[in-house]
């Protein structure tokens, strides 16, 4: 059969047509099977206190859609969890803006805002989804929250008291209602509520932490650093609680317990700069800054390839005026690194150092 170059022509057309239509749909399938995959991945991890792999996960999740609200507030929480407000602030802020209903993202958004100082914004942004659900607990709490810092002390108690009303075992509206009878001088009563609550929730480390401050404030340190201590056993893979327990060590007049809670948190977490920061601000603040510099010089030498080690070194060293000390380590660093990200990082730092000596030439050298 004869077939014109204008027929072949169209047939070719449509055949290619067809198969980049099922290219694309095949594409999308495998971006959406991507995405649930990445999801399901994250959940898993979040639920099992994996919070690095969590975030990994949503961070892939993103990758196959940058703008889902499921995608961004699960983000949100992980960074949550990992005491990143900053960025958790970001996706929930994000996830609002993608999808303005969702009443998760935008309860956490004004929560972060109410705890940081931006209580307005937090009512602001409470608005819409109170008027179309008044009784939801969540949001009460975090109102309450946002007013009591605005003053509003009448308000904060009435929201907080409904909130826990709705929901009695809600953990945010627990803390938020014994914040609010703190503040209007009812510890007992703040006590005794969030005592009840720890005794539900055993494993709640907001609970068991609002309850050591409330102890604190009665005068019971002994009992708070209780309730640090179960909290350290029970979540001994958040260096955070050390911290807390080792402040309360501090102020119970306990600075070697504290030093010790302190010195087992950097052996658990050798990778946590934030633990070696810990013992070394509690060494200069109990002990001198001496001891600090010491303690500075053993992190150094116990790993010298850990450049972070090295900076925070010179960093101390500089900022207790033994500048030239610390240049060398900055120079000692350019020299060995040669073209690498960490040389570009102390080649910065050298030449602020320089500027600084240029400005003070009678600094003394430690």
């Amino acid at each position: 059969m004869f077939m014109s170059s204008s027929t072949r022509r169209v047939l070719v057309f449509v055949a290619v047509s067809v198969m980049t239509a099922g290219c694309g749909k095949a594409d999308e399938r495998s971006q959406a099977e991507q995405f649930a995959a990445a999801m399901k991945r994250g959940q898993e991890h979040f639920l099992e206190g994996n919070f690095q792999k969590a975030r990994v996960e949503y961070q892939n999740a993103l990758q196959a859609s940058p703008r889902d609200p499921s995608a961004l507030f699960e983000s949100g929480r992980v960074a949550d969890a990992l005491g990143d407000a900053r960025s958790a602030a970001q996706f929930y802020q994000a996830a609002v803006e993608a999808s303005p209903d969702h009443l998760g993202a935008r309860t956490e958004l004004a929560r972060i805002m109410a705890f940081a100082d931006a209580p307005e914004l937090a009512v602001e942004t409470l608005k819409p989804g109170l008027e179309r659900f008044p009784d939801d607990a969540r949001m009460l709490a975090v109102r309450a929250a946002a007013l009591q810092r605005l003053g509003d002390t009448e308000g904060a108690l009435r929201d907080a008291e409904r909130a826990h009303s709705v929901a009695p075992d809600d953990v945010l509206a627990i803390t938020v209602l014994a914040g609010v009878k703190i503040a209007g001088g009812s510890l007992a009563e703040s006590r005794t509520l969030l005592e009840s609550a720890v005794a539900k929730h055993p494993d709640d480390d907001g609970l068991r932490v609002a309850l050591a401050d409330v102890l604190v404030k009665a005068g019971d340190s002994s009992a708070a650093v209780d309730q640090m201590r179960a909290l350290v056993r029970l979540k001994p893979r958040d260096p955070n609680h050390r911290v807390r327990l080792a402040r309360l060590l501090v102020a119970g007049s306990k600075p070697d317990a504290a030093e010790q809670v302190l010195r087992d948190a950097v052996r658990d977490f050798p990778d946590d700069p934030g633990m070696r920061a810990a013992v070394v601000a509690f060494l200069e603040s109990q002990r001198g800054s001496a001891a600090a510099l010491a303690q500075l010089r053993t992190f150094a030498a116990e790993r010298p390839s850990d450049f972070g080690r090295q900076f925070a070194l010179a960093e101390f060293l500089a900022a207790h005026g033994s500048r030239e000390q610390a240049r060398q380590i900055y120079q000692k660093i350019v020299e060995s690194e040669g073209d690498s990200a960490v040389a570009l990082d102390a080649r910065v730092l050298l030449a602020g150092h320089a500027l600084l000596l240029l400005d003070a030439p009678g600094a003394t050298d430690a």
